[in-house]
């Protein structure tokens, strides 16, 4: 994806390390930011299939889900991912 994003949550991008990326869509969206969204107490992630592992991951990184509903593909994925980088 842009700018090394691996995917978003709610327009607003992330790495697999889970750092925010700046992307042109995201200057023009119009919504919650970073910072906001991760005030909210329950941030629920749906997310399923193996290309969604490491977005999943990369979402749970940068704390814009707190807690995800997904399918075992893509949980024993993340798991590996984690493994394999456990710091990103």
């Amino acid at each position: 994806t842009q700018a090394g994003a691996v995917g978003d949550v709610c327009a607003i991008h992330f790495d697999a390390a889970g750092r925010l990326v700046d992307t042109p869509l995201q200057r023009r969206f119009v919504g919650v930011d970073a910072e906001s969204l991760r005030r909210v107490p329950r941030r629920l992630g749906i997310a399923g299939g193996l290309a969604k592992a490491r977005p999943i991951v990369g979402a749970a990184r940068s704390g814009l889900i707190n807690t995800l509903v997904t399918d075992a593909v893509a949980a024993a994925q993340a798991l590996r991912l984690l493994e394999q980088s456990p710091d990103g």
